[in-house]
């Protein structure tokens, strides 16, 4: 195989300064002298092989590197290989990037070495290896008396191969779902970190937020295209986002005369997320005559809120506490769906989780207000309760 080689040419510029008296007669005059020394660095390399009986030639003047490998009898139609590996190693002080390339061997003979290689970057003093060869299916009469025969080219290059330090993306969160994060793109021989914590190619959710992301490239490499300090980025809602304000939310039970009563405790608001807790001290919902609910089951309740949104969606999480599981089965999630009778929808049953779950803005109580889901439960043998988390959010279109 042939090496060629391609150093570069650095030239040094010496600077002296006078200082003379003023004047054509000047009695007196002195004289300073500013210096700058450089050394230019070495730029060489060598050429080796592991494989037996190879020929290995390195020279300096004129630059010469090569492995040969002595002619190889195949003696047999058996599939085979033979292989030819070699080394590239920067025995200068200037780091280097070396490109290889190959001839095409005749058909069938391939090469153990797969085209396109990729470039690889080394410091001084360091080694990349090559598994280089040839290697050949079932032979056929065909193939008699063929002869074949591969070339690699190494060309040595100064500088670090250069990595594209490609920019990651955002991806915007869902209205009030805190649910956006960064998309880190997928680099080879770059490594990228959040905030300064490494993180893995693709979505990395992350709360709403500012963060900074940088890049760095692996050792021998170097990054272009990389903005100093890395990339700054708002993990911020979509677009269209409206916010909900002003949500108050009632929880009650229809006791046997149809008038609704206070659930305890109250529900509670965060943000734009309502959590509420439903006591399950009873077997089965105890359903009464007329459509009228005695107990404390089905729960059911409204949400007044405000918002410039044109269009309100929900997102709810049921869950049940540590005495009922198991029985998740057992329970309904239900919502109002009229506002005079005491009619119900079911959502499905527990654990329940979903964007838009039942819909919102379509049995209103009032202006800006909505019925809340509650649960219905039958042969339950345990107790305990039912956790809602509802999460409003509106959206202009």
């Amino acid at each position: 195989m042939t090496v060629r080689k391609v150093a570069a040419t650095l030239v040094a510029v010496g600077l002296t300064l006078g200082l003379i008296g003023a004047g054509v007669s000047a009695s007196y005059s002195d004289s300073a002298t500013a210096a700058e020394n450089v050394h230019v660095g070495t730029f060489d390399i060598e050429i080796s092989s592991t494989a037996p009986n190879a020929v290995v030639v390195n020279t300096a003047s004129p630059s010469l590197h090569t492995v040969t490998l002595p002619l190889v009898e195949i003696g047999s139609s058996v599939a085979g290989s033979q292989a030819l590996p070699f080394a590239i190693k920067n025995i200068g002080t200037i780091p280097a990037t070396v490109k290889v390339t190959m001839t095409t061997p005749p058909a069938p003979f391939t090469s153990l070495l797969a085209a396109p290689v990729a470039d690889a970057s080394i410091n001084g003093g360091q080694t990349v290896n090559f598994a280089g060869g040839l290697q050949w299916p079932m032979l056929v009469n065909a193939d008699l008396n063929k002869a074949a025969t591969i070339t690699y080219t190494a060309s040595i290059v100064e500088g670090p191969q250069t990595v594209l330090a490609v920019a990651p993306t955002l991806v915007a969160s869902g209205c009030a779902l805190n649910n956006g994060g960064i998309n880190i793109p997928a680099v080879t021989h770059a490594t990228y970190a959040i905030a300064g914590t490494l993180v893995s190619a693709g979505s990395n959710a992350r709360p709403l937020g500012t963060y900074q992301v940088t890049a760095a490239a692996a050792a021998g490499y170097q990054l272009s295209s990389y903005p100093a300090g890395g990339w700054s980025m708002t993990v911020a809602e979509a677009a269209n986002c409206r916010a909900v304000t002003g949500i108050t939310p009632k929880l009650f039970y229809w006791n046997t005369s149809g008038s609704p009563v206070a659930v305890t405790p109250a529900p509670t608001v965060s943000g734009q997320t309502i959590t509420y807790v439903i006591p399950v001290t009873t077997a089965s919902s105890l359903v009464g005559v007329g459509g009228l609910y005695p107990g404390s089951a089905p729960t059911i309740g409204n949400v007044l809120y405000s918002t410039t949104g044109t269009t309100v969606t929900a997102k709810v999480t049921a869950t049940v506490s540590s005495g009922l599981a198991g029985e998740t089965g057992k329970f309904g999630l239900v919502y109002r769906t009229n506002i005079s009778g005491l009619s119900y929808g079911t959502i499905g049953v527990l654990p329940q989780t979903g964007a838009n779950a039942w819909p919102v803005n379509r049995h209103n109580i009032g202006a800006n207000s909505d019925n809340l889901p509650g649960v219905t439960w039958s042969g339950v043998t345990g107790t305990g309760s039912v956790t809602i988390v509802v999460t409003l959010a509106a959206t202009t279109p």
